[in-house]
């Protein structure tokens, strides 16, 4: 892989009134999720990330930027296609936060048990959560962790459903995170 050369060839300014723009905070995060080996340490799924070499220059990403941010909305690189490892241009877009965070696997944070899923001892029964409208959200206790995972996966579904309602978004962003929902909980059912 090509080491990156990072540049701004048209001196689009990255402060304002002395504070950093969102355009540039975005591409610095995007930088550092791609090529900082201390955050990987840390979130090893970005592993193996890289930016597009057109973006690789801060003026370029800032006229896609200012073409597609929408306040509060999270920068996404993989939903048009899931585990894709490139941000660029074709790539990307921004979603709902909401949606971005429903969407997240959390695989290294999980521990043995299924997604959504943990074990409760003081009642020694699987627990079903599931973070939705940043609220952790006890879905209940169950003798086994596929029936906790069967209803976390239910709840999730309907979070999504409610969540898309929520925001105006063209058929073609809701469809592929209904793609990627699926893809996600497929995985996870079917290993």
């Amino acid at each position: 892989m090509t080491t990156p050369t990072f540049t701004n060839t048209r001196k689009v300014p990255t402060r304002k009134n002395g504070k950093i723009t969102r355009s540039y905070n975005a591409w610095k995060d995007m930088r550092t999720r791609c090529y900082n080996t201390k955050f990987h340490e840390r979130n090893p799924t970005y592993i193996g990330c890289s930016m597009a070499e057109v973006w690789w220059d801060f003026s370029n990403f800032y006229d896609w930027f200012s073409d597609n941010y929408i306040e509060g909305w999270a920068l996404d690189k993989d939903l048009k296609n899931s585990g894709n490892k490139e941000y660029s241009p074709e790539t990307c877009m921004y979603i709902p936060r909401q949606i971005n965070n429903l969407l997240l696997n959390r695989a290294a944070g999980r521990g043995i048990y299924p997604q959504g899923v943990s074990w409760f001892k003081r009642i020694s029964k699987f627990r079903a959560d599931c973070n939705f409208n940043d609220k952790q959200n006890t879905l209940g206790y169950y003798d086994t962790p596929e029936e906790a995972q069967a209803v976390y996966w239910a709840y999730k579904e309907g979070a999504v459903d409610a969540t898309l309602e929520q925001h105006p978004l063209t058929p073609n962003v809701k469809e592929y995170v209904r793609q990627a929902f699926r893809a996600q909980r497929d995985e996870a059912l079917n290993g």
